[in-house]
């Protein structure tokens, strides 16, 4: 298939909505660097990015976590740079430690569309997102519940 935003994917407006890694290769995402297996990742993980705003937002589903962060989109409009700033766990309480750089803070941007999104990250990981829910916007909680299911 043709990338249809050869130029500036990152800046494009099929950046918008709730995206679900499929596939990656990063440890850190998945959990793997973590010592007890309770506070492994388990099930999906959803990224959002806001580009007009110039935030992120990465929901982690066991344990229920988020990692909110400032976008910065670099000049030629594939990289994008997370500056991460808080962290809640169960949506109540702030983690020590949670601006740290992580795995998945530079993602080069290598193909969007409107259903998947492909990503390199630090160390050459790989990520595969797929789109879930293309009206959800960060802190919106009116479209935080429609989510399109994979069959």
């Amino acid at each position: 298939a043709l990338n249809p935003t050869t130029t500036a994917p990152a800046r494009s407006g099929f950046m918008r909505g709730r995206w679900s890694a499929v596939f990656t290769t990063s440890r850190q995402l998945l959990g793997m660097d973590k010592k007890l297996s309770i506070t492994r990742q388990s099930g999906p993980v959803y990224f959002a990015h806001d580009v007009e705003e110039g935030r992120s937002e990465v929901q982690f589903t066991w344990p229920v976590k988020v990692d909110r962060a400032a976008l910065e989109i670099a000049p030629d409009g594939r990289n994008l740079e997370l500056t991460f700033e808080a962290t809640k766990i169960f949506g109540l309480f702030g983690l020590p430690g949670s601006k740290k750089t992580r795995e998945y803070s530079r993602l080069e941007v290598t193909y969007v569309d409107l259903d998947m999104m492909l990503c390199r990250g630090d160390n050459g990981t790989i990520y595969v997102m797929v789109q879930t829910n293309s009206a959800y916007r960060i802190g919106d909680m009116s479209s935080a519940s429609a989510s399109r299911q994979l069959s």
